[in-house]
């Protein structure tokens, strides 16, 4: 399946969270080595990485409700996250405002 099937107008691709290795029962890995490799990211100490199982939309649905699971090794989604103990980047919470409940 080429790639450019992808890149459409009206396409979507749906993730899910699966675990990292069977039993484990996270998604969510914390990497402990200097450098390793999971499919073909590079992650480097006291990184995360998130184990995603992806779909994407099926072109044969006119209503596009259906998704299929996507199998190329190709897709990958690489985020950053970087925390701070600066008081400025993370202001403390107002204490009237209301959360989530």
């Amino acid at each position: 399946m080429a790639e450019s099937v992808h890149i459409r107008s009206g396409h979507y691709w749906l993730a899910r969270t699966v675990e990292t290795a069977p039993g484990s029962g996270t998604c969510i890995e914390k990497i402990t080595d200097r450098r390793t490799s999971r499919g073909s990211t590079t992650f480097t100490l006291r990184d995360y990485a998130i184990s995603v199982e992806w779909f994407h939309r099926v072109d044969t649905d006119a209503m596009g409700l259906s998704f299929s699971k996507h199998t190329a090794r190709t897709l990958t989604l690489t985020l950053t996250l970087t925390l701070t103990t600066d008081p400025d980047l993370n202001p403390k919470p107002d204490p009237n405002q209301v959360g989530p409940r």
